[in-house]
Formats: structure tokens, C-alpha cells, sequence
């Protein structure tokens, strides 16, 4: 039955890929899709207490178990870390090891997780599964949904543990922690200035490509910065016609 499930896990992102890239397979990706829902519907008797999530096997429902208990029996021997079930260690191992077993068989990427192998396998396909309920908006990682959510909620999760700065994402944190380290990791390739941030730095690119992405759709005039075009619209709507322009560099 595993054997069957990991083949049938493989074929079902050859086929998406095909049919969303190349328009072809669709009838062969529903008849994966019916043997998916027929092999997931097949010996669910083992039913979760607190969740009421179903499992086909009853060591399958006790490792599931141990989110709601916390319980985190598997210790990585090397770091100390712990783990819920012995799939997980394995899989953080490859974090010691360097080993990545799980390779995309479109660009020959390889990953040391499956559900990261997954993930890339969607930058092929184009797929986006996880749709925001509230604005509609799709993520091609659940992740990416959780972290937008928070857009509408308002929920800041994660703070820093130096000054207390509250964020919504981890990778916000990531970025805000250089202010305290002083870490600029973005290096200018043309005059050595480093910055913080990545599209800090592809902004200052332009200063030696002379790019103007940003088109005011009212005067045709182009502006490096979006800030600067935003600044340049109250031109157009302010209500001091007569004012001089500002000149625009």
C-alpha cells in the first residue's frame, strides 16, 4: 500500500505538470485524482478523540496524538531537538547531514523534505491551492496563506526578543533583527554599498541603470521610486493649479 501511495504521489504531480504546462493528461490526472480519493476514503476507523480526524492504521492515529499533546519523544542526537514523530528527525537530520534525497524530475533541484520538493513542483505547474476566504487571493504554500491572513486580522504573532517590535511574519522578524546585529547582507555589485534588505538594494540599482519602472499614466513622466511617482501624482490632484512644478530628478 505505501509503495502504491508514494507512486501514486509522483505520477499525480507529473500529471498536473503536463496538463497545467503542456494542456495535456487532464483525463489521466482525474483518474489519479479518483484513485487518491478512493485510497484516502479506504480503512479510516481509527478516529482522533479531539479533532475527529480519521487514519487508517492505529499507530498512524497515535502519532497524530502528539500535536494535541505536545509530546515530543524524538530527540535529534546531534542538536538536541525534539520531534513529534520519527519522520520529522529524519527529514531535520538532512539539516546535519546535507543529504537531499527528494529531487524535482523537472530541473533536477533536489530538497531534503518532500513537502518542499512539493512546494517547488508548484513553480512549474503554476498551481495555487490555498485560497484566502476572505479576499480570495491564492498562495502556493499554506504557510504563505496563514502569514496573509494575519493582513486581515490585524495579528502580530511573532515579536522581537531585543526590542519587543511585534510581526505578522517570521521573515519580517528575520529582516527587522539586522537592525539590531547590523548585518547587510545585499552587497551592490557596482560601488560596494551593502543594505539590509534585498529590494533596498534593487532600488539603489537603478541609481546605476537609470531604470524608471514606475510611469505616471497622466504626463508619461518615469520615476525610479514608487514613492517619488506617488509624491509627483499630487501635481495632478492638488488643488493649487497655479503652484510651480517641482522639478523632478
Amino acid at each position: 500500500m505505501r509503495s502504491f501511495i508514494f507512486r501514486f504521489e509522483a505520477e499525480n504531480l507529473l500529471a498536473r505538470h503536463n496538463m497545467l504546462v503542456h494542456k495535456t493528461g487532464s483525463s489521466k490526472l482525474r483518474s489519479i485524482r479518483n484513485q487518491s480519493g478512493a485510497v484516502r476514503k479506504r480503512n479510516l476507523s481509527h478516529t482522533c478523540q479531539v479533532c475527529n480526524k480519521s487514519f487508517r492504521g492505529r499507530s498512524n492515529l497515535e502519532r497524530h496524538k502528539l500535536i494535541h499533546t505536545g509530546e515530543k519523544p524524538y530527540l535529534c542526537n546531534v542538536c538536541g531537538k525534539s520531534f513529534a514523530q520519527m519522520a520529522y528527525l529524519k527529514i531535520h537530520s538532512f539539516t546535519h547531514t546535507g543529504e537531499k534525497p527528494y529531487k524535482c524530475q523537472t530541473c533536477d533541484r533536489s530538497f531534503a523534505a518532500p513537502g518542499t520538493l512539493m512546494t517547488h513542483v508548484r513553480t512549474h505547474t503554476g498551481e495555487r491551492p490555498h485560497i484566502c476566504k476572505i479576499c480570495g487571493k491564492d498562495f502556493p504554500q499554506s504557510g504563505y496563506l496563514s502569514a496573509h491572513i494575519r493582513t486581515h486580522t490585524g495579528e502580530k504573532p511573532i515579536e522581537c526578543k531585543v526590542c519587543h517590535q511585534r510581526f505578522n511574519q517570521s521573515g519580517r522578524l528575520i529582516v527587522h533583527m539586522r537592525i539590531h546585529s547590523g548585518e547587510k547582507p545585499y552587497q551592490c555589485p557596482t560601488c560596494d554599498r551593502s543594505f539590509a534588505v534585498k529590494g533596498t538594494l534593487k532600488k539603489h540599482m537603478r541609481t546605476h541603470t537609470g531604470e524608471r519602472p514606475y510611469k505616471c499614466k497622466m504626463c508619461g513622466q518615469a520615476f525610479a521610486q514608487s514613492g517619488t511617482l506617488a509624491t509627483h501624482m499630487k501635481i495632478h490632484t492638488s488643488k493649487a493649479v497655479n503652484e510651480k512644478p517641482i522639478a523632478w530628478t
